[in-house]
């Protein structure tokens, strides 16, 4: 956000003095009957269109492929919560060693790096955040299973702890997040990122 603020200004000073020397070019080009105030017109104009030309393609392939490697990781997520729901319906799991964790990599960078924080990405940037947060949540509740679980092998206090995992609020809000960010990718970045509702990478995600 600092970055983001500092930008403004000097973004602003660059536009103002080249809009300054747009002007003198235009007046010189059409007071003296010479070729070079036209040359440093277009050179100035050359100079506007590539360089925010460049800065706002560049942002556009930035969002594209942050969005993309974001609905990736909420695709493995969708497995992870399905083989989670699978485990926990199990009647014997005493071979199990470790549980599944939801990725929250590619999210965390996704956020750390403001790209979203926009007034117009207002509702992505919230779902993002949301999600994060409930991720962090639900997996420091399956080391939690998964500890309880491994040190109380011969009782039945692990085993019912585990169980308890797939049906729990934590689970519940979790699909729900992943849901809701999933459907605001599909429904509102679909250009952006390449994914809709014909692209088969969340499958059943309203039911979910």
């Amino acid at each position: 956000m600092l970055t983001s603020l500092r930008r403004k200004p000097i973004a602003i000073v660059t536009v103002i003095l080249l809009l300054v020397a747009i002007g003198v070019a235009i007046y010189w080009a059409f007071k003296e009957q010479h070729p070079e105030p036209w040359l440093t017109l277009f050179v100035l104009l050359a100079t506007i269109i590539g360089v925010f030309g460049d800065r706002w393609i560049s942002e556009r392939e930035r969002r594209s492929a942050t969005l993309k490697v974001v609905a990736e990781e909420l695709f493995k997520n969708t497995q992870v919560l399905s083989g989670l729901r699978k485990i926990s319906e199990q009647d014997d799991v005493r071979r199990l060693l470790t549980l599944p964790r939801f990725y929250i990599s590619s999210l965390e960078l996704a956020v750390a790096s403001g790209i979203f924080a926009t007034d117009k990405d207002a509702k992505l940037n919230k779902l993002m955040h949301t999600w994060l947060s409930i991720a962090h949540q639900t997996n420091q509740r399956i080391s939690v299973s998964e500890a309880l679980y491994i040190t109380d092998q011969e009782g039945d206090l692990g085993m019912k702890f585990l169980k308890k995992l797939g049906s729990s609020e934590v689970m519940r809000n979790s699909a729900m997040a992943i849901r809701d960010l999933a459907l605001c990718l599909m429904d509102d970045y679909s250009d952006a990122s390449g994914i809709d509702r014909d692209t088969v990478i969340f499958p059943d995600v309203e039911e979910r």
